[in-house]
């Protein structure tokens, strides 16, 4: 039987969570938001590094909760389109 996995998309998701669980399901949801803050600043950082004044645009659209008691997290990246915004180029 494979663990129960819930989506969340809205607060209101988190209501699907059984009640016993929702404490384990936010220290997660918690550690999550502290990846992307990390991950969004690394990328900027890199993003300016390379290219003076650049920036880049992320979004953290959804939360997948597996109950497995495993303590784990991880972080998917989707580069789209308007993923970065580079800086005019003023070169005369």
């Amino acid at each position: 039987m494979s663990d129960p996995t819930y989506e969340i998309v809205s607060v209101g998701d988190f209501l699907k969570v059984p009640p016993k669980r929702l404490g384990a399901c936010l220290r997660e949801f918690k550690i999550a938001l502290e990846m992307a803050r990390g991950t969004d600043s690394l990328l900027n950082v890199s993003a300016d590094t390379l290219h003076p004044g650049a920036t880049v645009s992320t979004t953290f659209k959804r939360f997948l909760w597996i109950d497995d008691n495993k303590r784990t997290a991880s972080l998917k990246i989707e580069i789209g389109e308007a993923g970065a915004a580079l800086p005019e180029d003023r070169t005369p």
